[in-house]
């Protein structure tokens, strides 16, 4: 063991702190290969082949063997010999991950099936000796040297001891003598499998290993020489290769939970040998964060990090599978999304995209690879060096719970073209200045968009812009506001997946606004606004927001007059206010606000289950509806028919739009950027609602809209209906639970409207849809439209996100400040008291 600075103890330890250099490099590459790879049938093969009845042993028993045999020659170890690794080009991969965007990279040194891929003295059972017959790390790291990636190597094997526990009956109680006369003469089995030992508790049953992971729960402990073992291998991996990075797939350290030595030995050495050296470890305490990087596996926090952190994850399963080939990978879309969230709450990501046992990617991983690389070189300079900034983003999920579970487990985040992600990248010299990068998560249907969180009237605003380019495109047409900025987006789109902004701001002009010019701004936007709940039109200005933000406008006059800290309490709360009538400014759909004269059959001519044309009466599941008109949606879809309208899905005519991958079968004459449903109505002076329940509202970009129009409309584009229309709702806030969601509208003299849905399918994702299985049109009765005014704050000071009695508990239980609560207070360990408040899943 190397002596030095660091010895074997948490408190000295925590003297270590994360380099720069991890900090600035942001994205890396991990191949996650080994014997196992070879198996082609996912993770944690090595272990499954042994469970009978089991996925993986069935897939082992028709390409290898039955490995369930008393002295089998098909079980883990002849795998180890029968990968060959005959196509891998180290310095080609390398490349490639370098081409795409990687800053770092990790070799397997050894998984939880103890086989080490370096040339390794102390386990007989190596790449070196052993299948490829090749120095697995060593090669990694020359290439690594060639192209100036940090090399890491992750090490797995401390569980081995638990993980072939099954074998035992087989083959994993083979010895040397028993491997005369084989391919594997003169080699112990022991030294792989690590199997003298009496099984754990459960061991024959495939889950309980995960109980057992920090060596409780009935788990056999393992032995001074394995864990001696263990502790030389790594030593000397570090020795002979001088990785920049080590990672432990256990909780904290190896051992952890039955011999912290080992783990805190090898961490000293590791930071006296390199003291920038980055090791990692799953599901650390604050002390131990003190002293490692905490890796969180397929898991994002949802709030910035004071400490940096790596997320690792994969585009399918760890090890390669055909299984997971034929499931699909994660999209390009999808890492993107991962990487500029993770970076903007001060993490790293580490992917995994599975080498097969030769050596060499698909053609759906290589086709992953090329779409990461276009995005990257756009738009790399948004994620390499940069740091957290003042918030890390603004939009829906910015306020949601998403807690983290074990070892992390809560990707699959669904972001949308509202949610925003920043960083910021320092000046490095006197004469540059500071950058701050923000990336849309998806392209706004929109062309202009707006960054609340950058206006003048925010509490982030930053000051006047000096500069403002959209990466792959350049200078961009912006104004600043109150409101916030607005850019206007290229008609093109400069990806395919994410636009990214670079903002500098003019130097001595972040002064925020005061009290009284907030107030001033305000007063206008408000005036009229009494509370007043008559109907208005669906999508016009928000008349409970407007009501709500006068009410605070004038709770803060009466603060001018008060202290400088009461002021500034009252510009807190009206900041509050303002944003919340942003995020509601337009009047929302809903469920019918009265009873009224139902006028469905009447104008619509039907309810439900709508009727065909006679032309698509030919029990296929897509056809045209016969009473309503349908404009630029025909999609032929082979047996199912041609997509025009209706669609019969679990027996149920619905009236449809939506794009199942494909977009291409269309006509030359169907413009899928303006398709529509829509049928003409003669309506008299009146108030109306017009609404659907829905089985499928799935993936629709904010141009897809349910709208009433005045007169018969055949010209109407999808962009222009929030301006056209008499009302309308974007359907993708709409549920899919069958519940009445629509829009009121008013009539203010007799006319034809047009009620419809339509939908820019060009837009967003490639599968997208809705389906409304019945419709509404109704005649509100005007006896029933009572004079009433909202009072909600005047009376309960608050409508929704309720305060906390102490604003310094962020617990996710606490106590509200405004509501008296009796009979209720109930400990909940870390997530606090249950006593009336629950910030679950992001909103008090």
């Amino acid at each position: 063991m190397a002596t030095g600075r660091y010895t074997p103890d948490w408190d000295n330890l925590a003297q270590w702190e994360c380099p720069e250099w991890f900090q600035n490099v942001k994205f890396g590459i991990w191949a996650h290969w080994d014997p196992q790879s070879q198996g082609a049938d996912g993770d944690w093969y090595g272990r499954g082949m042994y469970f009978k009845g089991g996925g993986n042993y069935n897939w082992h028993v028709s390409h290898f063997g039955d490995p369930c045999v008393a002295g089998t020659d098909y079980g883990y170890k002849d795998l180890c010999n029968a990968w060959k690794a005959e196509k891998w080009e180290p310095e080609y991969l390398i490349r490639l991950y370098y081409d795409m965007g990687a800053r770092y990279f990790f070799a397997m040194g050894q998984h939880h099936d103890n086989f080490d891929c370096w040339d390794s003295p102390y386990q007989p059972w190596n790449s070196v000796n052993i299948g490829p017959k090749r120095d697995v790390v060593g090669e990694w790291a020359k290439a690594c040297e060639k192209y100036d990636l940090p090399l890491g190597v992750s090490m797995h094997g401390s569980h081995a001891w638990l993980w072939f526990e099954i074998a035992q009956q087989y083959d994993a109680n083979m010895t040397k003598e028993d491997g005369k006369g084989k391919w594997w003469e003169g080699y112990d089995p022991q030294d792989l499998y690590a199997q003298r030992h009496t099984p754990s508790r459960g061991w024959e049953d495939a889950g309980t290993i995960h109980s057992q992971w920090t060596w409780g729960n009935g788990a056999s402990q393992p032995s001074e020489e394995y864990k001696m073992k263990f502790q030389n291998r790594v030593l000397q991996c570090v020795n002979a290769y001088h990785p920049a990075m080590l990672y432990f797939d256990d909780t904290v350290l190896p051992f952890y939970g039955c011999d912290e030595s080992v783990g805190l030995n090898i961490l000293a050495h590791s930071y006296n040998t390199d003291p920038e050296m980055v090791v990692t470890g799953k599901v650390l305490d604050s002390t131990h964060k003190e002293a490692m990087l905490w890796d969180i596996e397929r898991g994002i926090p949802d709030r910035p990090q004071e400490k940096p952190w790596q997320t690792c994850t994969c585009i399918g399963g760890w090890h390669y599978g055909v299984k997971d080939y034929n499931a699909g990978y994660k999209s390009a879309q999808q890492v993107v999304d991962m990487l500029v969230d993770i970076v903007s709450k001060n993490g790293n990501l580490l992917l995994s995209i599975p080498l097969k046992g030769d050596g060499t990617h698909d053609d759906k991983e290589m086709r992953f690879i090329a779409e990461m690389t276009d995005w990257m070189e756009q738009n790399g300079r948004s994620i390499y060096g940069t740091r957290v900034w003042k918030t890390f983003g603004e939009g829906p999920l910015v306020d949601a719970s998403n807690p983290i579970y074990n070892q992390g487990f809560n990707e699959g985040i669904n972001y949308s073209a509202k949610d925003v992600r920043y960083v910021i990248k320092h000046a490095r010299t006197e004469q540059d200045v500071d950058t701050v990068f923000a990336t849309i998560m998806r392209w706004p249907a929109e062309r202009t968009f707006t960054f609340a969180h950058l206006g003048r009237a925010n509490e982030y605003f930053s000051g006047e812009i000096e500069s403002i380019e959209l990466l792959g495109h350049g200078a961009v047409e912006h104004e600043l506001s109150m409101e916030g900025l607005t850019v206007q987006l290229p008609i093109e789109n400069t990806n395919d997946i994410a636009p990214v902004f670079a903002i500098t701001f003019k130097p001595g002009t972040d002064k925020p606004i005061s009290l009284a010019e907030f107030i001033d701004y305000c007063k206008p936007l408000v005036e009229g606004a009494d509370g007043n709940l008559k109907p208005v039109n669906t999508g016009s200005p928000n008349v409970s927001a407007l009501s709500d933000l006068g009410y605070y406008v004038t709770q803060a006059e009466n603060s001018l007059d008060g202290t400088v800290e009461e002021q500034a309490a009252a510009l807190v709360v009206l900041r509050k206010a303002f944003q919340a009538y942003l995020k509601a400014s337009v009047t929302e759909a809903g469920a019918p606000l009265y009873a009224g004269d139902n006028l469905t059959v009447e104008m619509l001519v039907e309810a439900a289950d709508f009727s065909r044309t006679p032309d698509t009466r030919n029990g296929k599941r897509f056809g045209k509806p016969a009473n309503w008109i349908v404009t630029n949606f025909n999609i032929p879809n082979g047996s199912e028919g041609v997509k025009q309208g209706l669609d019969a899905y679990e027996g149920t005519e619905a009236l449809m739009l939506g794009v199942w991958d494909d977009r291409t079968n269309v006509d030359y004459d169907c413009d899928l950027s303006q398709a529509a449903i829509r049928r003409t109505v003669h309506l008299t002076p009146g108030t109306y609602y017009f609404g659907a329940t829905f089985n499928a509202v799935y993936q629709l970009s904010d141009e897809a809209y349910m709208y009433a129009c005045p007169e018969a409309v055949e010209d109407l584009q999808t962009s222009e209906i929030p301006v056209r229309a008499i009302a309308w709702a974007r359907l993708n806030t709409a549920p899919n639970n069958g519940s009445w969601w629509g829009i009121t509208f008013i009539v203010e003299e007799e006319q034809d409207v047009t009620l419809g849905f339509q939908a820019n399918l060009m837009m967003g994702s490639g599968t997208q849809e809705f389906r409304a299985t019945r419709v509404q049109l109704c005649r509100y009765d005007e006896s029933k439209i009572v004079a009433a005014r909202d009072v909600t704050l005047q009376l309960l000071d608050e409508r929704s996100n309720f305060s906390r009695l102490d604003g310094s508990v962020t617990t996710r239980f606490a106590t509200p400040k405004y509501w008296q609560v009796e009979n209720f207070k109930i400990p909940n360990e870390a997530d606090g008291i249950k006593n009336g408040i629950d910030n679950y899943p992001g909103y008090s």
